[in-house]
């Protein structure tokens, strides 16, 4: 099977990354291209879920959408024209996307993933406090890097680079769990707190990645 787009897998998630010089372009190319999957899906007995497959397009600020919208309604065509109006299934078209447990943005911000990020580091903070009283300050240094930075900095490489203001909700989070597990009051200086748990902000996380 030969496509114009690229095919990128990974266990059974599979992108297909399209590009184009305008939007008909690309609309062109992607509704051929999962028409051709889907032929190619059905030969080998397979089949593509359709509640499944999302979409997501990919923009920066300077970049509008275009004028017909119908451009952005991407299909599964079983028809053979490729027309916008026809009656095939309509993949849904989604702002961020999330694959290999990191959310992509469509203007590459990474808001969402920063958002979820922070969610998921607060629910450490009952676990902590519950175990800091019992624990050496070398074991809650282990138990951080167990439970939180591996948070932190699963696909920082990717992420770490967004603006310093898209990151400061992380920062704050970090911070305010490090004073809780390493029994600081609210307002110890960040520099000391980072200095003498010998932890690495989010910023230094990124850069040693």
């Amino acid at each position: 099977m030969k496509i114009e787009s690229e095919m990128i897998a990974y266990a059974n998630d599979t992108v297909i990354i399209t590009s184009g010089n305008d939007w008909k372009e690309v609309y062109r190319k992607a509704n051929t291209d999962m028409a051709k999957i889907k032929r190619w899906l059905e030969n080998h007995k397979l089949t593509l879920n359709g509640t499944k497959t999302k979409c997501m397009p990919y923009k920066i600020n300077k970049i509008k959408d275009p004028e017909d919208s119908q451009f952005l309604n991407l299909k599964i065509h079983t028809c053979g024209k490729y027309e916008p109006g026809c009656g095939c299934e309509e993949i849904e078209m989604k702002e961020h996307i999330k694959y290999l447990g990191i959310t992509i943005d469509e203007k590459m911000k990474w808001t969402e993933h920063i958002k979820q990020t922070a969610a998921r580091l607060r629910q450490t903070i009952h676990t902590l406090l519950n175990i800091r009283s019992i624990v050496t300050q070398d074991t809650m240094r282990k138990i951080y890097h167990a439970l939180v930075h591996s948070i932190i900095e699963y696909g920082i490489i990717t992420w770490g680079n967004a603006y310093q203001k898209n990151l400061r909700p992380l920062e704050i989070i970090q911070k305010m769990i490090l004073r809780i597990a390493f029994w600081k009051p609210r307002y110890y200086p960040s520099n000391m707190l980072f200095a003498t748990t010998k932890i690495p902000d989010v910023r230094q996380a990124y850069m040693k990645n």
